[in-house]
């Protein structure tokens, strides 16, 4: 909950880069368009960056992402 409500916090994207702790990255490949923020070493949160609008930022949360089953499938 601690890193959805940094999330819910923000009113820029760049802020994100600020948060040094949540390792926020773009996806490239299959995940182009996705970007990600890390809970902690088991959990990462993906989402799609809906509007960079500076008078209008929003993001989509997609996944909650279980990084020990990460590749598995």
């Amino acid at each position: 909950m601690k890193t959805i409500n940094k999330l819910r916090g923000l009113t820029r994207i760049e802020a994100l880069y600020q948060l040094k702790s949540l390792n926020y990255e773009k996806k490239v490949g299959d995940l182009e368009g996705i970007s990600a923020v890390w809970v902690n070493k088991q959990y990462r949160i993906l989402f799609r960056e809906v509007s960079s609008n500076p008078e209008h930022f929003e993001i989509d949360i997609l996944e909650i992402e279980e990084l020990s089953k990460h590749y598995e499938k």
